[in-house]
């Protein structure tokens, strides 16, 4: 596993990973996200988000936004230390 900054080619894995069910329930705001809306999100804090890849596949995003964590991991690589990962990362890092 390693963690790579964002960049467009995963706006998409971020946005459809968020809004996926299992996963939206996990947040406080749980709304559908919209193309529109992630667009201006992550063109604002896009920056400020890690993906969590093996093997050439996301498998997860971490980010900071005004001292809120914002970690999720994609259903099919949960429960095997993925989010752990990303959090100690991300620590490490700062």
């Amino acid at each position: 596993m390693e963690l790579v900054a964002n960049s467009p080619q995963y706006w998409e894995f971020i946005r459809t990973l968020r809004n996926m069910d299992g996963v939206r329930e996990g947040f406080i705001q749980q709304t559908y996200i919209t193309p529109q809306v992630h667009e201006k999100h992550i063109k604002k804090h896009g920056h400020l988000y890690y993906i969590c890849i093996e093997d050439g596949v996301p498998m997860g995003y971490v980010g900071v936004i005004d001292n809120d964590i914002r970690v999720a991991t994609h259903p099919n690589h949960q429960k095997k230390g993925v989010g752990k990962f990303m959090i100690n990362e991300l620590v490490k890092s700062n």
